[in-house]
């Protein structure tokens, strides 16, 4: 069955009107399951969205634009309050990620630090001893 045959005309219109009032596709869709037992994927949610496809119909495309002039008028700041809501989420997420990453690094660092202390140091007879193994091994590789 195709997608428009799985909606009526109704819930594609209640689609439109969440998006307009500022519903993520994933909200939708989890509507559209929950109350009518109807699964439909996210691209077919986006299309009746005219901000993110220009191939959103001319019909669904008015509704959604009079809806969302509705929608900031009436509750213009509800709708900036869920908007700085998000960004605030997103803040709060790139903190932890920082805060993690910092931690993250700082246990590397101590890590290296301590196998760096560990090895032994090298004299100077070992460095000539390993530079006379290389030359020797350069010279034999040259003679083939």
């Amino acid at each position: 069955m195709s997608r428009d045959q799985k909606l009526t005309a109704a819930q594609r219109d209640e689609i439109v009107v969440r998006l307009a009032a500022f519903e993520t596709p994933y909200e939708i869709r989890s509507w559209l399951k929950r109350e009518h037992g109807i699964t439909i994927s996210h691209q077919f949610i986006c299309y009746l969205d005219p901000t993110r496809t220009p191939r959103c119909p001319e019909k669904w495309r008015r509704r959604f634009f009079a809806v969302r002039d509705a929608v900031l008028r009436e509750n213009g700041k509800a709708a900036a309050n869920r908007v700085m809501r998000g960004r605030w989420g997103e803040r709060k997420v790139l903190r932890a990620v920082t805060a993690l990453a910092d931690q993250f690094l700082d246990v590397i660092g101590r890590e290296i630090r301590q196998t760096l202390a560990k090895r032994p140091d090298i004299s100077d007879s070992h460095r000539a001893r390993a530079l006379s193994a290389f030359v020797k091994k350069v010279n034999s590789e040259e003679q083939r």
